[in-house]
């Protein structure tokens, strides 16, 4: 989770350095892509909150889940909450 925060934050920096000198359509069209990187930040900040009250309702929900199968991916988790 941290690494694909690390990489959305370069993401946007590299696209902020290449928005100068840029002409007025394709500033529009960086700047689109700008936004979706910040709404997919967004997302998995609000996934985390979700997850943190679910717990505190569901004491031991995704211990138990893991304990059933351990290959469960976070997409899995999610859809399982």
């Amino acid at each position: 989770m941290m690494q694909k925060h690390m990489l959305l934050q370069s993401l946007t920096k590299s696209i902020v350095n290449r928005m100068n000198g840029a002409d007025g359509s394709v500033v529009y069209d960086i700047k689109e892509i700008k936004y979706q990187i910040h709404s997919g930040s967004i997302v998995d900040k609000d996934w985390e909150l979700f997850k943190l009250y679910f717990e505190q309702v569901n004491d031991e929900f995704f211990d138990k889940l893991k304990e059933i199968n351990h290959a469960l991916t976070s997409n899995d988790y999610k859809r399982c909450a």
